[in-house]
């Protein structure tokens, strides 16, 4: 009663759930990764089923914010506790052992990792500190703090960030002088994205300051993100989530609607299908489909609301503004209106890109309150946090994070009426310049991110082009005309004083000139540096200057003194003059940019082409001195002494015969040669100018490369299901019937003559066609096999014959190759031969006898060199009789004839069959082989409908018994069960059917023959027919088989 209850409670759990339901749920709980291996396998069974990047879903438009579920979930939910992971300070520990020290200092440096914060990796107390509460000396503390900081994670074991990031370059030796004092002076400025000071201080460019800060940026501020997290960094997430505007916006990597649809090629062609089964076959097919796209965006909605859920909960934790917050899957499932188990598997092996980087789901709930971060630390993590993002601070010209980008020319302008000059210059004239003011302390920062944002040409004055030309970009200075200072001189004329005229360099010899011609009491003050525009304010005011006309920064310094101070503006010409010899560089740049790119990609490809290609090239002018070589010829040849170009070719390789070629004129190709006791395979070709020979190109294989090369084409035509992988040796079996098939089999794979399969279903057909091509002359060849009864005619024709371009409606473009050419040279495998179409049949039978094939909507033929085993488990002379195959193609195909026993005829083999197939599954343990045996010897008397199929399915659920922990007792008792069953629709099968596999007119004979063994025994003899003693009388009286009358009655 125990296992009969057992057995009852799994059929009904099996039954509580559909099919679909079953497996919408475990879509669900399938990571990325997974669900893409799914729909490739679906893809390969279902023609309807493609990959896509549009929707073909009409509710695409459907909302997901309310939530999903899966309907008819009614099994248990079982809380499974995420895995921990080992702390930092284990972590360490586990670590002494490789320091190779005394069992007291392992003692003391556990205690010394024990002052390590678990949560930073740095020490939680000074240096000082430590030694006291440690109670040991300088020395021992230096040593144990040194062994430390060579255990992993890098950069562990330190006092602070700046100690931390010098040790990790250290460990990877990339420690030059000029990081180690970016990152002891001037780390503050790197985090406040201070590129130009730095540039300053150091005597640097800013170019080099920002590779050297782009490195530090690469190392971990906080050493201990680096340990037991690093998997994730290589990990695709299946969901990212981005905090913009107040508001979390939720992407799916691979989105459900973008992601697979009904294939548009085979949608035609079954609404052109005519044929009933064909309908049928569609529509299985399309329905199939449909509920696999319908459970993958069913996936999609359920994880999008659990996860808005989830981010709305732990916003200001994942943003590392807080602690993160208590909160359960069983909570998350009760706001959803779900199943928890739903959740559970809506987590399950799936990960999600935030703010602080890439995470599992599961991590995103927590079951117990953590502790408050203290001030201190909150602001530590958001140092560290900015570090680690790369977040650079900009100015307060350009605060936050440019959203869009910038015209390819801007201005730098330092005064607003300049900005408007702009604007008015670029209407009138229909020109695209965006400006931005800046002084010249903040140009270099306000181009760094121009530049950033697309800009490729800068216009600027004077002062602030000189400010800028440490950026190395192109400027084009705004010029000052007399024309300019006109408005100016005007104003200078009418004043009772000195003027002082302020430049940025020397001034225009034109202005002294007419400030010389006005009667100006002009006074010139040049500067080359904004720090000297103080200066010369105050010369000029010493000197007894009332007004004084120059730029924005001389202004602001006589501002600061009392001068009155006049800002020289351009004018609209100088402007738009700058602009237009702007755009000209402009194009002169693209086009020279251009051009290097078109060289490049030139170079490129020949380097490419030259220096990849599997063979050493080398080349020699008419004198045989080398000239060219590729890389490969360097590594594969193992010349002499280098340099090789200059050098006479039979200096450098023996007995290459080059010499002959450049006499001769004439090419050898394919010839071999012993090279530094290599075997190579070389091809030695002249190059012929205007009739004269100039030099040759030689090129070298190693043999060895070509075969290995001939094995990795051989291992992906087996990828690409090509190849048959079985021999006779994997036919299991000792009994007389199956050996004389495989003695037979092995005799006729020599030739090449087509062999036709007889055998019911399961007996192993396809086994016995692979044994045979790998026996033969062909198994260098494909193996193509297709089962002729899985397809509909005009598919099946499509497939074995392949098709050019526009041959029907929905024809792939540029046509396709069919079977029969891709098992060229080899074997094709036609199953279920009886199943094909009469049409089909007379385009094989010409196959068969022309050696050609066409392809459908082709005006040629192809000549193919094929062998042909097809199988079969029908009656096909009587299918001839009945006009449903060809008798022609019927002897074309049966030259040499094979039958495979069923496995109730070799019941000995059973076991045997039973063990290997367990082995196989149990990769080999000898754990349960017993059970098996065991029960097959049980089950003797069991006829074996299915064959060797049948055979392997029960040998299966045995296994997964078994491994689930299910003793044998159990198993025998679930086995019989399922026995019984099928034994009872065999029966029923027969009663309705006549003998399986006998041809009529054969009937009658095995009928008699076997009365006349048994002595016309009626119940012996109907147990050896497999049938009741009613249908073996009715058998006789329909073939009027003549029985004698008194022994029978007898009997």
């Amino acid at each position: 009663m125990f296992y009969e209850s057992r057995l009852e409670q799994s059929i009904k759990q099996q039954n509580m759930l559909s099919q679909k339901q079953v497996e919408s749920l475990e879509i669900l709980s399938m990571g990325m990764t997974e669900l893409m291996e799914f729909v490739n396998e679906e893809q390969l069974t279902n023609p309807m089923l493609e990959l896509t990047e549009t929707s073909i879903f009409k509710d695409s438009e459907q909302s997901w914010e309310s939530g999903a579920t899966v309907d008819g979930l009614k099994e248990d939910y079982f809380e499974i506790p995420a895995k921990e992971i080992e702390g930092l300070t284990e972590f360490l520990v586990s670590q002494i052992p490789i320091a190779r020290i005394s069992q007291k200092q392992s003692l003391f440096l556990v205690k010394v990792i024990q002052c390590i914060d678990p949560d930073t990796g740095y020490f939680t107390d000074n240096y000082q500190n430590m030694k006291e509460q440690l109670e040991c000396t300088e020395n021992e503390l230096d040593e144990a703090i040194e062994m430390i900081q060579q255990f992993d994670p890098s950069g562990v074991g330190t006092f602070n960030l700046k100690e931390s990031l010098i040790l990790q370059l250290k460990r990877k030796a990339e420690l030059d002088s000029i990081l180690q004092e970016i990152i002891l002076k001037y780390l503050d400025d790197v985090a406040t994205g201070k590129i130009c000071s730095i540039s300053r201080k150091m005597h640097l460019s800013t170019e080099t300051v920002m590779e050297y800060i782009s490195r530090i940026k690469r190392l971990n501020p906080k050493p201990v993100q680096m340990f037991g997290t690093q998997t994730t960094e290589y990990i695709v997430p299946d969901v990212i989530a981005e905090y913009q505007d107040q508001k979390w916006k939720i992407n799916i990597t691979v989105p459900a609607r973008n992601f697979v649809q009904l294939n548009k090629t085979y949608i035609q062609m079954a609404k052109e299908a005519k044929d009933p089964e064909l309908v049928s076959y569609f529509t299985k097919k399309i329905k199939r489909a449909k509920d696999v796209m319908a459970s993958i965006e069913q996936r999609e909605d359920t994880i999008k609301s659990m996860i808005q859920l989830l981010l709305d909960v732990q916003t200001d934790y994942l943003l590392g503004n807080a602690e993160q917050k208590c909160w359960t899957q069983k909570k998350t499932a009760e706001l959803l209106n779900v199943h928890p188990s739903t959740i559970n598997r809506a987590v399950k092996n799936k990960y999600i890109r935030v703010p602080r980087g890439i995470m599992q789901m599961k991590d995103l709930f927590l079951n117990k309150k953590a502790k408050t971060e203290s001030a201190n630390r909150r602001k530590e993590n958001k140092i560290e946090m900015a570090a680690t993002e790369n977040v650079v601070l900009e100015s307060k010209l350009l605060e936050a994070e440019p959203k869009d980008g910038v015209t390819e020319i801007c201005l730098i302008a330092p005064t607003k009426q300049l900005m408007r000059q702009n604007s008015s210059v670029c209407s009138k004239y229909d020109k695209k310049v965006d400006a931005f003011r800046a002084s010249l302390p903040e140009a270099c920062s306000v181009v760094e991110q121009l530049i950033s944002r697309g800009a490729k040409i800068f216009i600027s004055r004077r002062g602030t082009k000189k400010m800028i030309e440490a950026q190395q970009v192109p400027i084009v200075e705004i010029g000052f005309s007399l024309s300019d200072y006109v408005p100016y001189m005007e104003k200078a004329k009418r004043v009772n004083g000195k003027v002082a005229f302020f430049s940025y360099g020397i001034i225009s010899e034109d202005v002294r000139s007419m400030c010389y011609l006005l009667g100006i009491d002009a006074l010139f003050y040049s500067f080359y540096h904004l720090s000297q525009c103080k200066d010369i304010v105050k010369e000029a005011i010493k000197d007894g200057v009332v007004l004084g006309i120059g730029g924005a920064d001389t202004a602001i310094e006589a501002q600061k003194y009392g001068l009155e101070h006049l800002i020289v503006e351009n004018s609209e010409q100088s402007l738009l003059n700058a602009i237009e010899a702007a755009e000209m560089l402009l194009a002169v740049k693209k086009e020279e940019k251009k051009k290097r790119e078109e060289l490049k990609i030139k170079l490129e490809r020949y380097e490419l082409v030259f220096n990849y290609t599997h063979d050493a090239i080398v080349a020699v002018d008419e004198n045989g001195i080398i000239n060219v070589l590729n890389s490969r010829a360097q590594d594969f040849m193992q010349f002499g002494k280098k340099p090789y170009i200059g050098k006479q070719i039979s200096q450098v390789i023996d007995d290459t015969k080059m010499d002959e070629v450049l006499q001769t004129g004439n090419k050898e190709i394919n010839q071999l040669m012993d090279m530094n006791g290599t075997l190579v395979s070389t091809n030695r070709i002249p190059i012929i100018v205007d009739g004269v020979v100039k030099g040759a190109v030689a090129t070298f294989q190693d043999v060895k490369t070509i075969q290995n090369n001939e094995q990795k084409i051989r291992v992906k035509l087996y990828q690409k299901g090509l190849v048959a992988k079985y021999h006779f040796h994997d036919i299991i079996g000792n009994s007389e019937k199956i050996q004389d098939a495989i003695r037979m089999s092995e005799k006729f794979s020599k030739s090449n003559a087509t062999i036709l399969i007889h055998g019911e279903s399961g007996t192993g057909k396809e086994l016995f066609a692979q044994s045979i091509h790998n026996s033969s002359n062909r198994k260098e060849g494909p193996f193509v096999a297709v089962n002729c009864g899985s397809l509909p005619k005009n598919i099946l024709e499509a497939e074995l014959f392949g098709y050019e371009d526009g041959a029907f409606t929905g024809a792939s473009k540029g046509g396709k190759m069919g079977l029969f050419e891709m098992a060229h040279r080899g074997t094709i495998f036609l199953d279920e031969i009886g199943e094909m179409p009469m049409e089909t049949q007379v385009q094989l039978l010409r196959v068969l006898q022309e050696k050609e094939i066409r392809r459908l909507g082709s005006d040629h033929v192809t000549p193919v060199d094929i062998r042909v085993i097809t199988a079969t488990n029908r009656n096909l002379p009587e299918e001839i009789q009945e006009g449903k195959f060809r008798e022609d193609l019927y002897y074309r195909l049966s030259v040499l004839d094979i039958k495979i026993p069923p496995l109730r005829e070799r019941k000995e083999d059973v076991v045997d069959i039973g063990k290997n197939t367990y082995l196989k599954m149990a990769d080999n343990s000898q754990e349960g082989l017993q059970i098996v045996e065991k029960i097959l010897q049980r089950l003797a008397d069991y006829s074996w409908p299915g064959n060797v199929r049948e055979l392997h399915n029960l040998v299966e659920r045995i296994y997964v018994l078994f491994s689930q922990g299910e003793d044998a007792v159990f198993i025998e008792k679930y086995i019989r069960s399922y026995l019984k069953q099928d034994a009872k629709i065999s029966s029923q099968a027969r009663e309705n059917k006549e003998i399986p596999d006998h041809e009529n007119k054969a009937e009658k004979e095995i009928i008699e023959d076997i009365l006349q063994t048994y002595n016309y025994e009626m119940t012996k003899s109907a147990q050896v027919l497999e049938i009741s003693r009613s249908t073996l009388w009715r058998k006789i009286k329909k073939y009027k088989i003549p029985v004698p009358k008194d022994d029978f009655k007898s009997k």
